[in-house]
């Protein structure tokens, strides 16, 4: 049976628009964007993401560590807040102001620190049909799969076997 919503998102997690400016990486491409969504992924295949609400938590902190570890060999910073601010530009990822700040989060271009990020944002949460997708083992493993092969083809088998 086709899925055409992971087929979309299959195409999608391909042509992620990533920072092409750190030179001497996948190409000339940041890994933030990628390690986020494998970290996010996973932690809803574990069931500690029960609901479409993705907070800055210590879990979801300390696994895109421990991710990035496993996956990235270049010299980029092992930063969180940028990944979580900027795949708001994806189409399927949005941010939840905190109350009174939308008009601000909504002006922002770029954030400068964890704790503007987290004045600013209450949470992230996925577009509906993704993370219903996402509820499906299936889908949480293709789509993994994918990333981990698009964009770190060199260091999954960190990741497979961890």
């Amino acid at each position: 049976m086709s899925n055409p919503d992971l087929a979309f998102y299959l195409n999608k997690f391909t042509k992620l628009r990533v920072d092409k400016t750190k030179q001497g990486t996948m190409s000339g491409n940041a890994p933030h964007k990628p390690v986020l969504l494998i970290s996010v992924i996973e932690l809803i295949e574990k069931r500690v993401i029960k609901d479409n609400r993705i907070y800055l938590t210590p879990d979801l902190q300390q696994l895109f560590e421990e991710n990035w570890r496993l996956l990235v060999t270049t010299e980029n910073i092992c930063q969180l807040i940028n990944p979580f601010f900027h795949l708001k530009n994806e189409g399927f990822w949005y941010l939840v102001a905190q109350e009174d700040h939308q008009a601000t989060l909504n002006t922002l271009k770029t954030i400068s620190s964890f704790k503007k990020l987290t004045t600013l944002v209450a949470y992230a949460k996925l577009k509906e049909n993704l993370f219903n997708l996402l509820l499906q083992t299936f889908a949480c493993q293709e789509l993994k799969y994918l990333l981990l092969q698009h964009y770190f083809p060199e260091t999954m088998q960190n990741y497979l076997y961890k």
